[in-house]
């Protein structure tokens, strides 16, 4: 065999040829290299079915669903028990089954989560404080940021910082219409935008040995609880400091800076304001000697938009420019108290909210 050389022609039809013999073309020797491949990516997809729960601040959703979910409304107490019946069962020969020995009860699992499970596509959505985010991008830009964390996407990676290794896909309204729509459904997701979504492939002949599949999907897990930790504050309404343009001389017309990516700040909005005939006074005549600058007004103290809408006055300052981020008030602005005299556009800027018609004040 050796004689004939790696670079022969020969080679890899002898390669096969002495794999065949070795191996065994039936259910003992190629047969059950298969078999395990497939079992991997059924423990894979068991793991992924039961890493979320009503208490994770995440939610797991498999494109394949389980049988249950294909029945009925599949509602939640079901797929909890059935993912309780998986998590407490399907693990239990892990550590001392190193020689592929299933139960019965392994068998019986196997075949009622279904076929078609070699390659798992998913998706991640978030929750704050106990509710599920709603925001498609919100949700993209999780799933991409896990999926930064899990790829090598360039030569300058080190492998040995991705402890699991994902693909990723954009799978498009357009294309998988109603099929799409109702996994957004699944995941708490409202909007017709398209959903990106993370691939596991899990072939491994070896799935038991060394814990080595459960001890990939607790990385996973892991990964996926760090970058919540980064979603979340973005999601969450706190009192916060807020910017407005400032438009006019006669009246003042007070125009709000949005930020998309943050909760706080997702809205466009418009007030009139009245301001103390001093305060007004150097407003003017600071426009009229710098007519090639913006003046901005911002809230002195930390506040929540809504509340400073309903209750109609706020204390603010004014800067000629963007105001300081941090809200710092310096001895030299002035402080006072800004009267919110009408609202001319109030509309939120989250995704869902926009599907209907926009509010205005």
């Amino acid at each position: 065999m050796l004689k004939l050389g790696f670079s022969k022609p020969g080679a890899a039809p002898c390669a096969a040829f002495v794999s065949h013999c070795v191996l065994g073309l039936d259910n003992a020797g190629y047969g059950s290299l298969l078999a395990e491949g497939v079992y991997s990516g059924v423990k894979m997809y068991a793991h992924l079915v039961t890493m979320s729960t009503p208490q994770t601040d995440f939610l797991i959703r498999t494109l394949v669903k389980l049988p249950c979910e294909l029945v009925g409304d599949g509602d939640d107490l079901d797929l909890n028990e059935i993912r309780d019946l998986i998590e407490k069962n399907f693990y239990e020969d892990d550590e001392d089954n190193s020689i592929g020995q299933y139960s019965d009860r392994h068998q019986q699992l196997v075949t009622m989560m279904g076929s078609d499970l070699a390659i798992n596509t998913f998706a991640v959505n978030f929750r704050v404080n106990g509710e599920l985010n709603r925001d498609i991008i919100e949700a993209n830009d999780l799933n991409t940021r896990i999926f930064d964390r899990c790829s090598i996407v360039d030569r300058h990676t080190d492998i040995n910082t991705r402890p699991v290794i994902l693909t990723s896909t954009s799978l498009s309204q357009k294309s998988y219409q109603k099929c799409l729509t109702h996994f957004k459904e699944r995941l708490g997701l409202v909007g017709d935008q398209d959903l990106y979504a993370l691939i596991n492939v899990g072939t491994s002949a070896f799935p038991l040995m060394a814990n080595f599949t459960r001890i990939i999907a607790q990385d996973l897990r892991n990964i996926i609880e760090e970058e919540v930790e980064v979603s979340q504050p973005r999601n969450t309404i706190t009192p916060t400091y807020h910017g407005f343009i400032m438009q006019g001389t006669d009246s003042v017309y007070l125009t709000y800076l949005p930020m998309f990516n943050m909760a706080n700040h997702r809205y466009q909005l418009i007030i009139t304001g009245d301001l103390p005939e001093d305060v007004m006074g150097k407003y003017v005549a600071g426009r009229r000697a710098d007519p090639g600058h913006y003046f901005t007004l911002s809230n002195a103290k930390a506040a929540i938009l809504e509340d400073m809408v309903s209750a109609g006055e706020f204390e603010a300052v004014i800067d000629i420019g963007m105001p300081p981020s941090n809200g710092c008030v310096y001895s030299s602005r002035l402080l006072f108290v800004c009267l919110i005299m009408g609202c001319i556009v109030k509309i939120s800027l989250h995704y869902w909210l926009q599907i209907d018609e926009h509010t205005h004040c």
